[in-house]
């Protein structure tokens, strides 16, 4: 008796034994699944960074090329010698016809306003200076255009970036043209340039580590931008070279996110383009769940079946 029961217990043991190629092969599809779902998640994040990243430089390089007219253009340095009457008149026509630029500023180089686009008081010129400013510097000392971060217009109190030239004579910086692009513009060029997809994080940091914006949503408040600012990632990647993120957090999130980090070639800016790893194998769980479950009710069927014949059968000698 015994002796058949031991016989049995290895028939069902077999039988089990028979199930485990089969367990195998599944987990190896769904570790296959895995990976190329990963792939083409970061082949999405990355292509849609790169659309970001060029719509931020294309905006950058058309503030600088302004600026850089101006700074540099025999016609306009002639208007400034000897007609300064109509300099901010032109000033305004430039900016009436870009309206991504609200403001271009001439500035000498004690960072007083001389001309600008805007009408303000002689007072607040007075009493404005931008030579704290690092772009403002920057240009002064290199005598080459520069880019400033995010900032707050001096005269305007609204957010934007400021993107600066030299007016050079004799080889020396006598002046620095400045030209003023609205955040908001800037945000509304990449909100119209990639569709909203909820499911997405998209982050544009300045050279200095600093929170610019946010796809499709409103500008920073402050404490948002203290939150975001330097995250502690953004220093384990190199800010020139495109970078995979992974099993990276986000302020106030508890989920793990993956993705890429790409610079905005030549302006030391980056685009961070995110999403849950939740939402990335979502799918994959869902059917895993339903797979296992099948296997699961499969198996307990498959041995109930098993002990039920096993049972039956008579072992003769």
């Amino acid at each position: 008796m015994n002796s058949q029961r031991a016989i049995k217990i290895k028939l069902l043991v077999i039988q089990l034994i028979a199930i485990i190629p089969l367990l195998l092969f599944i987990f190896y599809i769904f570790d296959l699944w895995f990976d190329v779902r990963r792939s083409i998640v970061l082949e999405n994040t990355i292509n849609q960074g790169r659309l970001i990243s060029q719509t931020v430089e294309e905006s950058f390089k058309l503030g600088t090329h302004i600026s850089t007219i101006v700074a540099t253009n025999p016609g306009f340095k002639s208007l400034i010698e000897k007609d300064p009457s109509i300099v901010e008149s032109t000033l305004r026509t430039i900016t009436d016809n870009i309206p991504e630029i609200s403001g271009i500023n001439i500035s000498n180089t004690s960072g007083k306003s001389i001309f600008m686009s805007r009408e303000i008081s002689k007072e607040q010129k007075d009493q404005t200076s931008l030579a704290d400013r690092n772009y403002f510097q920057k240009v002064i000392e290199t005598q080459k255009p520069a880019i400033s971060g995010i900032l707050t217009n001096k005269f305007r109190d609204t957010q934007g970036i400021v993107m600066a030239a030299p007016i050079i004579d004799k080889g020396k910086v006598t002046a620095v043209v400045g030209s003023f692009y609205e955040m908001e513009a800037l945000k509304a060029k990449m909100d119209s340039v990639l569709p909203l997809d909820d499911k997405y994080t998209v982050l544009l940091y300045d050279q200095d580590g600093k929170l610019a914006l946010i796809l499709h949503k409103a500008l920073p408040n402050d404490a948002e931008k203290t939150v975001f600012n330097n995250l502690p990632f953004l220093a384990k990647y190199d800010s020139h070279k495109v970078n995979i993120v992974e099993n990276e957090k986000l302020p106030n999130s508890t989920k793990t996110y993956l993705g890429a980090m790409l610079p905005v070639d030549g302006y030391g800016w980056t685009v961070v383009n995110l999403i849950s790893q939740d939402d990335v194998f979502a799918p994959i769980y869902k059917v895993q769940k339903i797979t296992w479950l099948i296997i699961l009710s499969a198996l307990i069927f498959a041995l109930s079946l098993i002990s039920y014949v096993l049972r039956k059968i008579k072992m003769v000698y």
